[in-house]
């Protein structure tokens, strides 16, 4: 699993806009199904009649969803801001409460990391490629069906007009998006190709050759291996991944169980770590993220 990276994470976040808006970023393209999330909104709007958007983005679409949000009756509340330059944009996105997605499907959600780099929600439909960009409940809310979204979208801007609320799903909003960087990226991809060539020149099948479960393995290096030329990366692949911080080790091992797990930790004279069965979210976020315990499929097993 190789993802996207995002831009990087501005150093503050911006001041919000008094009135709750949700702001999204988006080619006004039939897919993005942009004249669903305005039905939605309209339904929001009537509990919530302060609540506006901006959206920012140009398409063949842009005529006929202007025409639908002015017979939604939705032209006071509802700005098409057309296309905009980057900090135009930018300003645009970082002030507003929240962000939504309608998309059938992505193949990753671009538009759903940058804004939570600003420390911006996302509200989706829980859909491939989408459903993988918003950790629910921590840096915003998947739901269900298109039926749902308006009373979600006024739930969430229930709950983020608490100031308190507000400032921690901004805080994890920026944290899952500090997971997405293109040296990353390019790490993985390197990776993934150094062990493709060895498993091709060894005449290996890369359909059987690895498990398909990935495990998170946590440990401290051990007080009589500190001063030592202890060196755990030997127990590596190309594709695993390593955090190292105040003598705490966290690895993301590819395509390795819980039993492969600790073989190789006691192959480096590791006889006590905590091994969980890494989950989507922890492939995702990376070792060293606090994401990564987040989905562990059991607890710890060494």
């Amino acid at each position: 699993m190789v993802p996207n990276g995002t831009i990087d994470i501005p150093p503050t976040v911006a001041t919000r806009a008094t009135e709750p808006t949700i702001a999204v970023v988006s080619r006004l393209v039939p897919h993005k199904r942009l004249d669903l999330l305005l039905g939605q909104f309209a339904v929001a709007a009537r509990k919530l009649p302060n609540l506006r958007m901006d959206i920012v983005g140009d398409g063949p679409e842009r005529a006929r969803l202007q025409q639908l949000a002015m017979d939604l009756g939705l032209d006071h509340a509802v700005t098409f801001h057309g296309y905009q330059p980057n900090q135009v944009r930018d300003s645009l996105l970082s002030r507003a409460w929240m962000t939504a997605s309608t998309s059938a499907s992505e193949g990753w959600g671009c538009s759903v990391i940058e804004a939570a780099a600003w420390g911006v929600p996302c509200l989706a439909l829980r859909v491939p490629g989408i459903r993988d960009s918003v950790v629910d409940g921590r840096t915003g809310w998947l739901v269900d069906s298109p039926t749902e979204l308006g009373g979600a979208i006024a739930d969430a801007i229930e709950e983020l007009a608490a100031p308190e609320a507000a400032i921690i799903v901004s805080g994890e909003c920026r944290e899952w998006a500090r997971c997405f960087t293109w040296d990353r990226s390019t790490k993985l991809l390197t990776g993934v190709i150094l062990e493709e060539t060895v498993m091709r020149r060894d005449g290996g099948d890369p359909r059987s050759c690895h498990s398909d479960l990935s495990t998170l393995v946590q440990f401290e290096i051990p007080a009589r291996l500190e001063d030592s030329a202890f060196d755990f990366t030997t127990a590596l692949r190309p594709t695993d991944e390593y955090a190292l911080a105040d003598g705490h080790v966290s690895i993301l091992m590819k395509g390795r169980d819980e039993f492969e797990a600790f073989s190789a930790m006691k192959s480096i004279g590791v006889a006590s770590a905590e091994i969980h069965s890494a989950g989507r979210i922890t492939l995702l976020a990376g070792p060293g993220s606090v994401f990564a315990p987040a989905d562990a499929l059991d607890g710890p097993q060494r």
